[in-house]
């Protein structure tokens, strides 16, 4: 999943792995090819499937969304800081799911709403 996680205008990487799963972010550092090595995010994501990247509440930051299929509950990890550290990432609150949202509504879905 690409995202610039820390706003500096670069396009980042985040990776959710499986056996055993794990998130990572992979930091760009803006020289043409060049990546960071990979940072471990902190908590257990054992549950998750996928993890999606948007500002959910419009302060123009990345925030985490992530989707547990066995659990079927849809999480926001809320980033805080203008320029995100790892500890940011401990917030979990539970979320309406896409799919019990209308089809005709989905465009303008609000996971907070």
């Amino acid at each position: 999943m690409w995202a610039d996680l820390d706003q500096d205008n670069n396009l980042d990487i985040a990776l959710l792995t499986i056996n055993p799963t794990r998130c990572y972010w992979i930091k760009n550092l803006g020289d043409q090819v060049n990546f960071s090595a990979p940072i471990m995010f902190p908590g257990d994501f054992s549950s998750l499937n996928y993890i999606y990247f948007m500002d959910v509440d419009n302060d123009r930051d990345q925030d985490m969304i992530s989707y547990a299929i066995g659990l079927e509950k849809m999480f926001c990890t809320k980033n805080f800081s203008e320029s995100p550290q790892l500890k940011d990432l401990h917030i979990w609150m539970k979320m309406k799911t896409r799919s019990s949202i209308p089809a005709k509504s989905r465009s303008s879905f609000n996971p907070l709403s």
